[in-house]
C-alpha cells in the first residue's frame, strides 16, 4: 500500500523515526494527512465549510448488564468523527443512527464540553474546528486555525475541552503547535509551539495544565527534525513549562479524575504515569511487546485504565501474519495489567467509556464495537453507519 511518497509493507508503517507503526490513526495520517497534505491535497479545497488472560482474583470493574445505552432517565449518545467528513450520532442502546451531521472531509478528533451542550470537532484538511450544538445537532460556529488558502498547512488533529469548559486545546500536527480557543468567543487566543507532530493531548483533572504527546518527526518527511516528547503547558501563562522524554512515541493521553496523575500511552512500550504536581514520571507499565497501542480511557472513579492495541494487519508486499487487536485493562491502584483481551476485529483505535463505566466503545479499522466491562465481552454495533474512517469518539449522557 502506498500513500504519497510513503510505502507500507504492513499496517506497521515506518513513518515515525522513533517507532514502528502507530496504530490505526497512524495509518490514517499516512493515507489522509501525508497523501493529501504533503502531495498538495489532490485538489481538495480547505475553504469548505479481546481472549482473557487475567485470573479470577483480579479486581472487578463496575458491574451491569444491557448494551450500556439508556438507563433510568438518562440516554447515552455516541458522537463519532469520521474521516469522510461526517459526525455520526448513535444511540448504542437501540443500535440506531440518530443523526448524521455533514462537515468537510478529514475529521480527526472530537470532544464534548463538560455541560454536554457543545461538541468540538477537528477538521484536518480544512484547518478548522467545528462547534456543534448537541441539542439541535447542528454546527453553530467554525473556528479557523490556519491559512485558508492552502490545504493541510496546519492539520488540526486532537482536541480536548477544559474541565471548566472555558477553553479548548487543539493539536496542530503539521504546524507542531497547540491552539487555545476561547469558548465564549470561539476564537483562537494563542498558538503554542511544541515538539513535532503533536498526536494527542488532554487537560489535567484540575484544568491547570495540558499534556501534549508529540510522536516526533516523520522519517519519510525531508527536513523534519526534533524528538518525541510529552510537553506540559501551563494554562494560566499559556507556555510550555516542561518537556518530559518518553521511552516510545507518546500517542494517547488521559487524566485520572481522582488522583493528581496523567496517563500517557507510549507506542511500542506501554503506559507512562506522570504526577501533575511535579510533572515527573512516577511509574511506567510495560505491556510486554512492541505492538500498536494508542487509545486510552479512564473509568469515572479512577480505578481502571483501558488501553487499545491495533495489532497488525498483514497487507502490502510483505504482509506477514495478522496479530489480533487487544484491550488492556490496568488497575490504577496496583499499577498492573490485570486483563488482556483479544478480538479479531482489526485496528482497535479510539476508546470511550459510558458514564456509569459499564460499557466501553471502541473504534476499529472497519469495525465499531461495545465492550461489556463486567462480562468482558465484545459486541459489534451495526446500524448501517455512514462511516469510512471512524477516527474520534465522544460520549454524551443526556438526562
Amino acid at each position: 500500500m502506498t500513500s504519497g511518497n510513503l510505502s507500507l509493507s504492513r499496517l506497521r508503517g515506518n513513518f515515525p523515526s522513533s517507532i514502528t507503526g502507530s496504530g490505526w490513526r497512524s495509518l490514517l495520517v499516512i493515507t489522509l494527512a501525508i497523501a493529501f497534505c504533503l502531495t498538495g491535497c489532490a485538489g481538495l479545497n480547505s475553504g469548505t465549510g479481546a481472549s482473557n488472560s487475567g485470573g479470577s482474583s483480579n479486581p472487578t470493574p463496575p458491574s451491569g448488564g444491557g448494551s450500556g445505552g439508556n438507563s433510568g432517565n438518562t440516554t447515552t449518545l455516541l458522537y463519532i468523527a469520521d474521516g469522510s467528513g461526517n459526525v455520526v450520532v448513535i444511540n448504542p442502546a437501540t443500535n440506531s443512527l440518530v443523526k448524521t451531521i455533514p462537515l468537510a472531509g478529514g475529521l480527526s478528533g472530537i470532544a464534548i464540553s463538560p455541560d454536554g451542550s457543545r461538541a468540538y470537532v477537528t477538521n484536518s484538511l480544512a484547518n478548522n474546528v467545528s462547534v456543534i450544538n448537541t441539542k439541535q445537532n447542528s454546527v453553530i460556529a467554525t473556528v479557523s486555525l490556519g491559512p485558508g488558502a492552502a490545504c493541510c498547512t496546519t492539520l488540526a488533529w486532537a482536541v480536548a475541552v477544559a474541565p471548566d469548559g472555558k477553553s479548548v486545546s487543539v493539536s496542530n500536527l503539521r504546524e507542531h503547535s497547540v491552539s487555545i480557543l476561547d469558548t465564549a468567543t470561539n476564537q483562537v487566543v494563542k498558538a503554542i509551539p511544541v515538539d513535532p507532530n503533536p498526536w494527542a493531548l488532554n487537560f489535567s483533572a484540575d484544568g491547570k495544565k495540558v499534556y501534549v504527546a508529540s510522536i516526533g518527526p516523520f522519517a519519510n518527511v525531508a527536513g523534519e527534525t526534533g524528538k518525541p516528547s510529552i510537553s506540559v503547558i501551563d494554562v494560566a501563562t499559556q507556555t510550555v513549562i516542561k518537556s518530559i522524554p518518553p521511552i516510545g512515541a507518546p500517542n494517547g493521553v488521559a487524566a485520572s479524575p481522582t488522583q493528581h496523575l496523567v496517563y500517557v500511552v507510549e507506542q511500542a512500550f506501554g503506559l507512562t504515569i506522570i504526577s501533575t504536581d511535579s510533572d515527573e514520571v512516577v511509574n511506567r507499565i510495560p505491556f510486554g511487546d512492541g505492538n500498536m497501542q494508542g487509545g486510552i480511557a479512564v473509568s469515572a472513579e479512577g480505578r481502571f485504565i483501558y488501553v487499545t492495541d491495533a495489532g497488525v494487519l498483514g497487507m502490502g508486499t510483505d504482509p506477514g501474519p495478522n496479530v489480533p487487536s487487544r484491550l488492556f485493562i490496568i488497575d490504577a491502584m496496583s499499577n498492573a495489567v490485570v486483563n488482556t483481551l483479544q478480538n479479531d476485529a482489526p485496528g482497535f483505535g479510539e476508546i470511550a467509556l459510558s458514564q456509569d463505566g459499564r460499557q466501553a466503545y471502541i473504534l476499529g479499522l472497519g469495525s465499531f464495537l461495545t465492550f461489556d466491562v463486567q462480562a468482558k465481552t465484545f459486541s459489534p454495533i451495526a446500524v448501517g453507519l455512514p462511516l469510512s474512517i471512524p477516527n474520534g469518539i465522544a460520549v454524551l449522557t443526556v438526562h
